[in-house]
């Protein structure tokens, strides 16, 4: 890693001082601006950043005229461009001493605060967004949300539930229980299933269901058996309810009601969709299948985001940092000036 000059700000007036970077020496002109660039063979990461971070501001404690110009990061190279004595001071290459210039004692110290300060602004910014983006793709990455099912086989022409029965969902086959109790699937990733139920003596083959799981939620399915004797009704219900807000119900693009909506209508398969509510995520819409003298419910659930507690504190902890850091530069310099002895003028000489 070396640094590379790669432009004049002010006139070169001095000779070329050497300014120690890591283990490499560049030697550098007062006032030229160089440029460092970190590279790696393989792609960067927070510990890597926060490393260069920390070495690029060392170059601040060791040269008080170290100026910052920006930090560009890549994927595997990290580019800083900064300046030093600008103003033509001597640095010495084996402890960063600054000989005395009669132009930067004139540089006012508010100047000198005010260019720290918009440098560490500038990181600390710059810094804050990088974590945010490394903590969103892959620290605080959410595992698949997950939710619960439970089926039930009922007789479709008395409506009392069938025990016994096997059902499969998403690859597993469960058996309601000995007095037709539902067969629960726990841990599903949040999602629609397609309900298969076995086909039992003395009823027809049914007709598979469906279920839509949501996020911590136990959603309900219901399969149900035709007698070999049973005639179908034309007519069934809809059951359709929003949770935890009230939200706009659209069934076949009609609005039928707004947290609840209960009809009767003819068997077949509709559209339900449903409106947005401020602050919430919307259901997905859905297609319902309602059967001849049957209920069909269905639940649609509004979610909120993920709540970003961590990115608030992560915001308060980088500021706070940026103080620290501030302070650790800044005191000394304003101490040093503040306690710094006044310069008497030769005799016959003005004070300036």
């Amino acid at each position: 890693m070396a640094a590379q000059e790669i432009g004049k700000k002010y006139p070169v007036d001095q000779d070329g001082v050497t300014v120690p970077l890591d283990d490499d020496v560049t030697l550098a002109g007062p006032g030229d601006i160089l440029q460092l660039v970190y590279e790696t063979e393989k792609d960067l990461v927070r510990q890597n950043i926060r490393d260069i971070i920390i070495e690029t501001l060392k170059m601040k404690e060791e040269y008080g005229l170290f100026v910052l110009h920006y930090v560009k990061v890549g994927t595997r190279q990290v580019t800083v461009q900064f300046s030093v004595a600008p103003h033509g001071a001597d640095i010495s290459a084996a402890g960063g001493d600054i000989t005395a210039d009669p132009r930067i004692a004139a540089i006012p110290l508010f100047i000198k605060v005010i260019i720290v300060a918009a440098s560490l602004a500038g990181i600390i910014a710059w810094l804050l967004n990088m974590t945010v983006n490394v903590i969103n793709q892959k620290i605080l990455r959410r595992p698949p949300a997950t939710g619960h099912a439970e089926v039930v086989a009922k007789d479709q022409k008395t409506g009392l539930p069938l025990p016994n029965v096997n059902i499969t969902l998403a690859g597993q086959t469960k058996k309601t229980g000995s007095s037709g109790e539902a067969a629960f699937f726990k841990d599903l990733i949040i999602g629609s299933y397609t309900v298969i139920g076995a086909t039992i003596p003395d009823y027809q083959p049914p007709e598979a269901g469906s279920v839509t799981v949501t996020e911590a939620a136990v959603a309900s399915c219901t399969i149900w058996y035709k007698p070999d004797d049973f005639i179908e009704p034309t007519h069934g219900w809809l059951s359709l309810a929003t949770n935890p807000v009230e939200g706009k119900i659209y069934v076949q693009g009609q609005l039928v009601g707004e947290g609840y909506a209960y009809l009767h209508i003819e068997k077949g398969d509709y559209d339900v969709y449903f409106g947005t509510v401020e602050g919430y995520y919307t259901p997905p819409s859905v297609t319902l299948k309602v059967v001849g003298g049957q209920i069909t419910p269905y639940v649609a659930y509004y979610t909120q985001p993920f709540p970003e507690w961590w990115e608030k504190y992560l915001k308060y902890a980088l500021i706070g940092g940026g103080v620290i850091i501030g302070a650790a530069v800044l005191i000394p310099q304003i101490t040093q000036a503040a306690t710094r002895p006044r310069r008497e003028p030769p005799e016959g000489g003005k004070k300036t």
